[in-house]
C-alpha cells in the first residue's frame, strides 16, 4: 500500500468467482478506517472522514451515509472462515485507490489518490481543468467500428480473468497499462494517434478510466461471434507519438508518455536525475557560439531564427541541474542565460548548424561522492517476516558490510538507520535529497507468499535512464557474485526512488520465502559477498 509491504492480520486476498476480496478489517492499516460490528444490527460499520458505510453479509447493496449503493454485478459481502470479506472494487471505488496486480509474484499493489488515506503517491496529479486532485472516474464507452478480425478462439473460462486499465501520472510521465490477466491471443497495434488491442474473451469489456494529457477517449467493441473485445486507446492529437512508446511484457501492454517540459514557445528543457537537455529549434541552420560565465552558459540566436518570443523560467525545487533560464532582449538577438546550479557541466550537442541547437547539460558528483544507504523496515515495521527471520534485520545485516565496504573504498556513506528504529519513507528520501547524495540504494528482501519456490534478485528504479544505467550495473555484478536467479531489473512506482532526485535502485536480494535461499541471505559470508558486488558496481558507476 503506498509503497509499503502490508500484511493480513485476518486473511490474505482471496479470489472469488474472478473477482478479488479483502479482509473488511484491513481498511484500518490500508486506509486509516474504523471497522466496527455492530451485533445487534447485525451489521459491519466502516466510518472515515464525515463518510459512514454500513453493510451486511450476503447482501449486494451497502449504506452510504444512509444512501443506498449497489455493489459491482455479482459481488457482495462474504464469509470465510468467520472473517467478513468484501469485494476490492469497493475499497478502490470509495476510498479512491488505483491498483496493479503483479501475478508472476502475486503482489497487490494498491496506492491512493485521495488526501487522509496515508502517503499518497500522487500527490502531484491534479485535474487540470479544475485544480483538484483526481480519482479514477466511469466514463462511458462507445463502440468503435470494426477493424480486421482476429482468428476466433473460445477462452478458458476457469483463467480467464478480467482486463484492468492502471493509469499513472508523475511531473512529465504518463502510463496506461493495460492488463491482459491471463486472456489469450491478443495483439496490438499502432497508427497514427490510435492504439488497437484485440483480445479474446466471454463476454463484452466494462472499463472505467479518466481522460488525461495523453488520453482522449477509450473505445471497445465486442464480437460475440468470434469472442473478442477489441479496444481504441484514443490518443489526443497535441501529443507527439515521437514520444509516446508502446511496450508487451508478458500480460501487460505498457504505454508510456514523456511530455517534453516545454518553458518557452520556442525552446524546451528536460531533466533526469543527473541529466539534462536543453533543445532549441531553428527556422533555419545557423552555429550557435557558447560561452561560459561562472555558473551561467550564455549565448545569443537571431530573432529571425526564432519561431515565437522566448521567456524566462525557473528551475524547479527537485531540479539538481538548472536554477532557471532567462532571456534577454538585444536589439536584433535574443540572449540566453542558462544559470547552472553546482557542480554542473556541459556538452554542445548539436550546434545548430541541422536546424536545432542542443545542449547536454551533466551533474556531476562530489569529489568525494556521498552514497545514501537505505535499510528497508526498521522498528514497528518488521518487513517480511518468514522462516524464523525479519526483513528488517537481514536489511540491516546488509547494510552493516556495505556500509564500511564503501567508506573503505573511498566515499561518503550517509544511512537511513543504523538501529532499529523506523524512519518514514519521506524522512528516507528526503535524507538523500538534504545530503545532496549522489546516488541512493535501498535494501530489501523479497517475499512469495504462494510461492515458496520463487527466488533470485531483482533491482527496481523508477522513470531514469539515469537510475536504470546504475541498475542494469548492480544487476549483473549481483548476479555475477552470487549466481543467484537473475530476476532483472524493474521500472516500478516506489516512493523512495520515486522521491529521491538523485539516480536510486531497491534491491530486492532474495526471497524470505524460500528455505533454500533464506539460509544463504541470512549467513553472513553471502551477505558480505552481495555487499562486495555494491561496491563494486559503485566503482564501475562513478568509474573507479
Amino acid at each position: 500500500m503506498d509503497g509499503t509491504e502490508y500484511f493480513s492480520e485476518e486473511i490474505s486476498p482471496l479470489n472469488i468467482n474472478n473477482r478479488v476480496y479483502v479482509a473488511v478489517q484491513d481498511l484500518k492499516g490500508l486506509v486509516n478506517a474504523n471497522v466496527k460490528w455492530n451485533k445487534k444490527a447485525e451489521e459491519i460499520r466502516i466510518t472515515r472522514n464525515n463518510v459512514t458505510i454500513r453493510m451486511k453479509k450476503g447482501n449486494t447493496f451497502y449504506y452510504k451515509n444512509n444512501k443506498k449503493v449497489s455493489f459491482d454485478k455479482g459481488t457482495k459481502v462474504q464469509i470465510v472462515n468467520n472473517r467478513s470479506l468484501i469485494p476490492l472494487s469497493f475499497a478502490i471505488k470509495e476510498f479512491d485507490l488505483d491498483y496493479k496486480y503483479d501475478g508472476s509474484n502475486k503482489i497487490l499493489y494498491l496506492t491512493s489518490f485521495s488526501e487522509g488515506t496515508g502517503s499518497n503517491l500522487f500527490e502531484e496529479e491534479m485535474d487540470m481543468e479544475n485544480g483538484r486532485g483526481v480519482g479514477v472516474k466511469p466514463i462511458e464507452i462507445q463502440p468503435i467500428p470494426p477493424t480486421e478480425p482476429m482468428k476466433p478462439s473460445t477462452p478458458n473460462q476457469e483463467k480467464q480473468k478480467t482486463v484492468s486499465l492502471v493509469q499513472n501520472q508523475d511531473n512529465d510521465t504518463e502510463s496506461l497499462a493495460i492488463q491482459m490477466g491471463d486472456t489469450v491471443n491478443y495483439d496490438v497495434s499502432v497508427t497514427e494517434n490510435r492504439i488497437s488491442v484485440s483480445f479474446a474473451s466471454l463476454k463484452p469489456l466494462n472499463m472505467q478510466y479518466r481522460k488525461t494529457n495523453l488520453i482522449d477517449d477509450i473505445k471497445i467493441e465486442y464480437d460475440s461471434v468470434g469472442n473478442v473485445n477489441r479496444m481504441e486507446v484514443v490518443v489526443k492529437s497535441s501529443v507527439d507519438m515521437n514520444q509516446v512508446t508502446v511496450n508487451k511484457k508478458n500480460r501487460e501492454i505498457l504505454i508510456q508518455y514523456k511530455e517534453k517540459v516545454v518553458t518557452s514557445s520556442t525552446y524546451s528543457y528536460e531533466k533526469d536525475k543527473s541529466s539534462a537537455v536543453f533543445s532549441l529549434p531553428l527556422t533555419r541552420g545557423k552555429n550557435i557560439s557558447v560561452n561560459k560565465s561562472g555558473s551561467q552558459i550564455v549565448f545569443s540566436v537571431d530573432k529571425s531564427s526564432l519561431n515565437g518570443v522566448p521567456v524566462d523560467t525557473v528551475g524547479k525545487s527537485d531540479d539538481r541541474l538548472l536554477n532557471g533560464i532567462r532571456v534577454l532582449d538585444k536589439g536584433n538577438s535574443y540572449q540566453f542565460q542558462i544559470d547552472l546550479k553546482d557542480r554542473v557541466s556541459y556538452e554542445v550537442t548539436n550546434s545548430g548548424s541541422s536546424g536545432t541547437f542542443t545542449l547536454k547539460l551533466i551533474k556531476n558528483s562530489h569529489t568525494t561522492p556521498i552514497i545514501s544507504i537505505d535499510p528497508g523496515h526498521g522498528g514497528k515495521d518488521s518487513g517480511a517476516v518468514k522462516n524464523g527471520y525479519r526483513e528488517k534485520d537481514l536489511n540491516l545485516e546488509v547494510s552493516s558490510f556495505l556500509v564500511p565496504a564503501l567508506r573503505s573504498a573511498g566515499y561518503e556513506v550517509i544511512t537511513s538507520r543504523d538501529t532499529d528504529v523506523y524512519p518514514t519513507l519521506d524522512e528516507r528520501a528526503n535524507l538523500a535529497n538534504q545530503t545532496d547524495s549522489d546516488l541512493f540504494i535501498s535494501i530489501h528482501h523479497n517475499s512469495g507468499e504462494s510461492n515458496v519456490s520463487a527466488k533470485g534478485i531483482e533491482t527496481h528504479y523508477y522513470n531514469s535512464q539515469d537510475s536504470k544505467r546504475f541498475a542494469e550495473i548492480v544487476q549483473r555484478k549481483l548476479i555475477q557474485a552470487t549466481g543467484a536467479k537473475d530476476r532483472g531489473i524493474k521500472n516500478t512506482r516506489l516512493l523512495v526512488v520515486r522521491k529521491t532526485n538523485m539516480p536510486g535502485v531497491l534491491l530486492e536480494l532474495g526471497f524470505m520465502t524460500n528455505l533454500d535461499e533464506v539460509s544463504k541471505i541470512s549467513d553472513p559470508s553471502y551477505q558480505k559477498l552481495m555487499s562486495d558486488a555494491i561496491v563494486e558496481a559503485v566503482n564501475e558507476y562513478f568509474g573507479r
